[in-house]
């Protein structure tokens, strides 16, 4: 089977662009790129302790010969938006249309194709905390009785896109210095990350959701042409990026994608773990956290149950899952699932002004805005 047919060629491309750039300097580069963000070339510089000239020539060559894609990451929960991941099985025929009736919510969201433990849709939805409550009557449209009865639905909090230990990189024989029983290893250590779910409201306007949407795009757009743009002054877009997006914690973080493996030899999975203990699941994000194989991790509200998105060497898949079961076996996890996501099938709908108004906050209508059109191929297909 070839491998490169059951992904995207972009992802591929990509991978091959990085790896032509790869030395000491440029890692450490796209490592501080990640800690601090892509704005400010001279603190980077700083923290580094390089030449400020010699940083900016490699971050432009970095960024040039790349397209090294780096996105702002927002606090949703401070905005009142609630983060949700929705699990739906279907049968094969399905999964088109209902795709596409979910891809019409006016909604910010990211939908997955996966096979495996589960078969049909994974879709991550950014809803309004006010209109939550009206998801299954928006899904009850366009489910049939056995899917509607059959989906899951679980909120979560904030996805966490943990920093990369990039020194792990061998860059002579471009391997990793990570084996997979370190994942067992470091959660038997007993230190521990805890997730908060404290949700803090911030206050947001027009612009914030302007300059948020250039951001979780591309984070090393200049704000001079997000000002120019919107049709404001720059000192007023400044103030509201240093005062509002920063102060604020609006944005919380900055994502850098870097492949660990070529496409051709690695899966992304979706896996889904669950714990009996806080003190086990808090030592399992620990070792997640320090793993090379995670992008993102966040944990159901209210449940002992982590939900992380993988990038994996298919030579160590298996190895990776035997630990896991060796750990449901010792009574650390209560039990895991896992799916493959098709890359090639991916749809991704960011935040965008359209969805906000300054007088009555998120105007995001009660049935999410599911096309018609769309919503009609659904129940033709039913």
């Amino acid at each position: 089977m070839n491998l490169a047919s059951i992904v995207s060629s972009e992802h591929i491309e990509y991978f091959k662009k990085i790896s032509l750039i790869l030395d000491e300097t440029n890692l450490k580069i796209i490592d501080a790129i990640k800690k601090i963000g892509p704005r400010n070339l001279s603190r980077i510089a700083r923290y580094l302790r390089e030449d400020p000239k010699k940083i900016s020539y490699r971050y432009n060559i970095i960024k040039n010969k790349t397209g090294l894609i780096v996105r702002a990451l927002p606090s949703y929960s401070s905005m009142g938006l609630t983060n949700t991941l929705l699990f739906l099985p279907l049968d094969h025929k399905r999964v088109d249309p209902v795709k596409r009736s979910i891809e019409s919510m006016s909604i910010p969201k990211k939908i997955y194709r996966i096979y495996g433990n589960m078969n049909g849709i994974l879709a991550q939805l950014i809803i309004p905390s006010e209109r939550f409550f009206f998801l299954e009557e928006v899904l009850r449209k366009i489910l049939t009785d056995k899917e509607f009865e059959l989906k899951r639905i679980l909120n979560i909090t904030d996805f966490i896109f943990p920093p990369l230990d990039l020194s792990r990189l061998s860059l002579t024989y471009r391997i990793w210095d990570y084996m997979p029983n370190e994942l067992k290893n470091d959660f038997l250590e007993g230190n521990r990350i805890k997730l908060s779910e404290d949700l803090t409201r911030a206050y947001v306007d027009k612009i914030d959701i302007y300059i948020l949407s250039k951001l979780v795009e591309d984070a090393t757009i200049p704000l001079l042409k997000i000002a120019e743009e919107i049709g404001t002054s720059p000192a007023k877009l400044k103030y509201h990026f240093d005062n509002h997006l920063i102060k604020q914690g609006l944005i919380r973080d900055y994502y850098v994608y870097f492949p660990r493996y070529s496409p051709e030899l690695s899966g992304w999975f979706f896996f889904e773990f669950t714990f009996d203990k806080e003190d086990y699941m808090e030592r399992f994000l620990y070792a997640l956290n320090k793993s090379i194989y995670v992008h993102a991790f966040a944990k159901e509200l209210g449940k002992l149950r982590v939900i992380a998105l993988l990038e994996m060497f298919w030579g160590d898949l298996s190895d990776v899952l035997q630990i896991l079961s060796e750990l449901c076996v010792s009574g650390y996890m209560t039990d895991y699932k896992f799916s493959y996501i098709d890359l090639k099938s991916i749809s991704v709908t960011n935040i965008s002004p359209e969805m906000f108004d300054e007088k009555v906050g998120w105007n995001i209508p009660r049935d999410f805005g599911i096309s018609l059109k769309e919503h009609s191929k659904v129940i033709a297909r039913s």
